[in-house]
């Protein structure tokens, strides 16, 4: 097989996330959330996420709820956020990676009232992804 090379697996993501790829927007959040081929970097992985998470792409969704979970340096411990961004994920995934966003969003749940809770849930009922920007 080919040697595994993650600075050019990031390379190769940084080009195509430019291009729109939200499959490779993910896969660059990730190499700076681990530091696979790029000096780790929480804040970087985050605001990849992000931008992904709003374009619908769930697993950036549920990366980036449980980014805001942690309070790692560089993002803000935010409940309210990881809710919701927990929340929109658990929509739009089955199996496994479901039942596991059940159990960290019960977790953050704990951290936030009922009234806290009700609103977040209103927003994520009334959300839609955005459009990429032309």
């Amino acid at each position: 097989g080919v040697p595994k090379d993650d600075a050019e697996a990031v390379k190769w993501h940084y080009k195509a996330a430019r291009q729109g790829s939200l499959g490779s927007m993910f896969s660059l959040a990730l190499a700076f959330q681990k530091g696979r081929g790029v000096q780790q970097n929480y804040n970087t992985a985050a605001m990849i996420y992000l931008d992904a998470a709003k374009r619908g792409h769930a697993l950036s969704q549920a990366n980036m709820g449980l980014l805001y979970a942690s309070g790692v340096p560089g993002v803000p411990l935010d409940y309210g956020l990881a809710y919701k961004w927990t929340g929109l994920a658990m929509e739009r995934m089955t199996g496994e990676m479901r039942s596991r966003l059940v159990r960290s969003r019960e977790i953050i749940s704990g951290h936030l009232t009922p009234v806290e809770r009700a609103a977040i849930d209103q927003q994520i009922g009334a959300w839609q992804p955005e459009r990429k920007p032309d």
